[in-house]
C-alpha cells in the first residue's frame, strides 16, 4: 500500500525527526531502507522514517527492499504533495529480476487536485484497464486504454467521519500466484482503517493487459521512492503482503518471506529473524477492515515464557492475549488466556474431539494456567481462529491427548478447544502481534487465512436469517452507525437497499 498523507502537522514533526544525523541505509518496520540519489534519510522514530535533501532531478528518495511474491508497500507522509504545482511523488516497483513492473506518479497541480500517471511501459503492456467497485463489489465503470502509459486526473471526494485526516492510498498486489500483478487504490480514514475510492467507488484496480504467452511477472524485490518539487518526506510504515495481508517486524526483528519447494510460492512462511533477548521484537500482522472469520498459524522453536500473541481490534482494544507459564499443579509448561481487555472475567472451554463432538466444558479465568499442561513441544504449530460469531478455537501441536475438566474427570483425545468470552460483546480481529525471543529457537507465520465478513451476517451468528433482518431494521430506523452497510458515512436508503440485497443473497 502507498499512501500519501497530507496534514501539515506531519511536516513539521518530520522535519524535527530529520534534523539528528542521517544514515545512508537503516531498517524499520523490519525491512532495509537505503538512501537514493542526494537523499538523506533517518533516524528511524518508531516506525517513522524522515527523508531529506530532495533537488529537483526526481532521483532522490529511498530504496526499500521487500523482497516478496505477494507484493508490499508502504506509507508516505508528503504535506507538500497536494500544496505546490508540479509536486511530484514516484514509485516504481522493481520484480526480483531487475524489471521494473509498475510506476506509479502521483503530480500535484498545488490546489488539492492532481493527475495519477501509470506507465507500465517496461513490462511490455499492450493496455491498461481501470476498473471502479461499489461498496456491495458491483463494477461502476471498466476503462480500457489502448498503449502502457495512461493519466487519469483525480479531485479527492475523501471525506471521514471519524474526523481523521483522509489519506490517498494505493498496493501493489497479486490476487492468486498465477495471476498478473494489479494496483489497487482509493482513499482510507486512519481512524478506522476503512478504505474508499474517490467518486463513491469502494475499490478502484488498475491492471495491465500483458501480450498473449507472456510470463507473468515475478515477485516484488524493492519499492523505490522518489520526489521532486518539496524538500522531504517520510516514510511511516512499510509491510509486507505474504498472506495477503499487511505484516511488518517489531522492534529489531525482521521478517523473511521464504518459499517452499512448489517453486511458486503457493507454499510459504514469514519467517522471524534477528530476535533479541527482551521479548519485544516480533511481527504485527494487519488482516484488513473486512474480515469476517481469521485464522493465524504460528510455529514456534520451542517453549519460552516470554513468547505472547495478542489479537486487537479495529480500535486497538485487546481482544485476547495469549500467555505461556508454569501450571503450579504441574510443574509443566501450560498456556493460559486472557479477555480482560474485554471487561470480563473468564471465558468457557468446551473440548471437541477429531469430529468436532463436545467431550466436556469447562469455565475459567483470565491467566488460569491449568488450559492444558504440555499442550505443545518444540517444533508445534499454533493454530488460533476466531470465527465469524466471535468464537475462538484452539487446534493443532500435541493437543489430541486427554484433559481433565473439574467436575468431569478425564475426557479425550482432546483435538481442538472451542473459546468462549463470557458476556463479552463482538469484537472482530484486525491485527494480531506475536513477539518472542531469540531463546525461545525459530519463529514464523505460516498461514494467515482470511474470509470477507458475510455483511448480511448482521448479528454475527455464523449465518443469516430473519434475525439479521431485525435486528438491521432496528438500526436502520434508530439511525445507528452500525447501520451504515455502505460505509458512506450516514446512514440512507442507499443502505437499506444495499443490505437487503445482500440479504436475498444469502451473503
Amino acid at each position: 500500500m502507498v499512501t500519501l498523507r497530507t496534514s501539515s502537522a506531519c511536516l513539521l514533526v518530520s522535519l524535527l525527526a530529520g534534523a539528528a544525523s542521517a544514515q545512508s541505509e537503516v531498517f524499520a518496520s523490519g525491512f532495509l531502507h537505503q538512501a537514493t540519489g542526494h537523499a538523506q534519510i533517518g533516524p528511524v522514530e518508531g516506525r517513522r522514517l524522515p527523508v531529506r535533501n530532495l533537488g529537483s532531478s526526481g532521483e532522490d528518495g529511498v530504496e526499500i527492499k521487500v523482497s516478496s511474491a505477494h507484493g508490499g508497500g508502504v506509507v508516505i507522509d508528503a504535506p507538500d504533495l497536494k500544496k505546490k504545482p508540479a509536486a511530484e511523488i514516484k514509485i516504481k516497483i522493481r520484480g526480483w529480476d531487475g524489471m521494473i513492473y509498475g510506476t506509479y506518479s502521483m503530480i500535484g497541480n498545488g490546489d488539492g487536485t492532481g493527475v495519477t500517471v501509470y506507465d507500465y511501459s517496461e513490462a511490455g503492456a499492450i493496455g491498461i484497464a481501470i476498473t471502479r467497485y461499489d461498496g456491495l463489489g458491483q463494477v461502476i465503470s471498466d476503462e480500457y486504454f489502448p498503449g502502457d502509459v495512461v493519466g487519469k486526473e483525480w479531485v479527492p471526494d475523501d471525506y471521514c467521519e471519524d474526523g481523521s485526516t483522509p489519506i490517498p492510498w494505493g498496493r501493489w498486489v497479486k490476487l492468486c500466484n498465477t495471476c498478473e500483478p494489479v494496483w489497487v487504490e482509493g482513499w482510507m480514514c486512519p481512524g478506522t482503517g476503512q478504505e474508499y475510492s474517490n467518486n463513491n467507488a469502494a475499490r478502484t484496480i488498475v491492471r495491465p493487459i500483458l501480450p498473449a504467452g507472456t510470463p507473468v511477472p515475478g515477485g516484488m524485490d524493492a519499492a523505490m521512492i522518489t520526489a521532486r518539487g518539496m524538500s522531504s518526506f517520510a516514510i511511516t510504515d512499510t509491510h509486507i503482503g505474504t498472506f495477503g495481508a499487511a505484516s511488518w517486524g517489531l522492534g529489531d526483528a525482521r521478517p523473511v518471506e521464504t518459499c517452499g519447494s512448489s517453486g511458486d510460492c503457493s507454499e510459504r512462511a514469514l519467517v522471524i529473524e534477528n530476535l533479541g533477548t527482551g521479548g519485544a521484537d516480533g511481527v504485527a500482522i494487519d488482516v484488513g477492515s473486512d474480515a469476517g472469520q481469521t485464522e493465524v498459524t504460528i510455529g514456534r522453536g520451542g517453549w519460552d515464557l516470554k513468547q505472547s500473541t495478542k489479537f486487537h481490534d479495529d480500535a486497538g482494544t485487546q481482544i485476547l492475549a495469549v500467555a505461556y507459564g508454569i501450571n503450579p499443579a504441574t510443574g509443566q509448561p501450560a498456556m493460559s488466556l486472557d479477555f480482560s481487555g474485554l471487561g470480563i472475567d473468564g471465558y468457557k472451554v468446551e473440548y471437541l474431539d477429531q469430529d468436532g463432538v463436545v467431550l466436556g466444558t469447562d469455565f475459567k479465568n483470565n491467566y488460569d494456567p491449568a488450559l492444558g499442561t504440555v499442550l505443545c513441544g518444540p517444533g508445534y504449530r499454533e493454530r488460533w481462529v476466531q470465527g465469524a460469531d466471535g468464537k475462538w478455537y484452539f487446534a493443532g501441536c500435541d493437543l489430541i491427548a486427554g484433559i481433565i475438566v473439574p467436575g468431569v474427570g478425564e475426557i479425550g483425545p482432546v483435538a481442538s478447544m472451542c473459546i468462549t468470552p463470557v458476556g463479552a460483546d463482538y469484537h472482530r480481529v484486525r491485527t494480531c502481534t506475536v513477539t518472542g525471543t531469540a531463546e525461545g529457537g525459530a519463529m514464523e507465520i505460516n498461514s494467515v487465512i482470511v474470509t470477507p465478513a458475510c455483511k448480511a451476517d448482521f448479528d454475527h451468528t455464523g449465518f443469516v436469517d430473519t434475525e439479521d433482518y431485525d435486528a438491521f431494521i432496528r438500526a436502520f430506523e434508530a439511525g445507528t452507525e452500525d447501520a451504515d452497510f455502505d460505509d458512506s458515512g450516514f446512514v440512507d436508503i442507499e443502505d437499506f437497499t444495499g443490505f437487503v440485497h445482500a440479504f436475498e443473497a444469502g451473503c
